[in-house]
């Protein structure tokens, strides 16, 4: 289901989300199948639940590949070398920043069977990981001006 998005000043979104600790239960399922319908609804490339009001640590990417979930993300690594990217946000509308982010992370967490997964993610797809992963942790790309 397509879910509306919470715009910045909202309070959820610069409050540090919950981990999941039960992510069989169905309402996670649900919680997952409505990121991927509302980030590809958008025309998004991530989104991360506390934009559709669910203060829990899922994201969802949308980037090259059908949309996938990743549960309790955690950046376990990251690149000396940084670049600059004009970023975007569902949930800040019509402004862009440029960020200057790591080039290259490593990211864990668990995928939607329940394993533990880890990624290696470079260039595009490590800003994106980034950038999704500061909104669960309450950052938004204004935290950045």
């Amino acid at each position: 289901m397509i879910r509306p998005i919470i715009h910045s000043p909202n309070k959820i979104l610069s409050t540090p989300s919950s981990a999941v600790d039960n992510f069989s239960v169905s309402s996670i399922k649900n919680l997952i199948e409505d990121l991927k319908d509302t980030v590809v609804s958008e025309n998004g490339v991530g989104i991360a639940a506390p934009q559709i009001g669910q203060s829990l640590r899922v994201i969802v990417i949308n980037y090259q590949k059908e949309p996938y979930a990743i549960i309790n993300p955690e950046i376990t690594w990251r690149a000396n070398g940084t670049s600059f990217l004009e970023e975007g946000c569902l949930s800040v509308p019509d402004i862009f920043v440029k960020v200057e982010r790591p080039k290259k992370v490593t990211v864990t967490g668990i995928d939607e069977k329940g394993n533990v997964i880890e990624m290696k993610a470079k260039d595009m797809l490590a800003k994106v990981l980034q950038h999704e992963i500061d909104h669960i942790d309450g950052i938004l790309i204004s935290n950045y001006l």
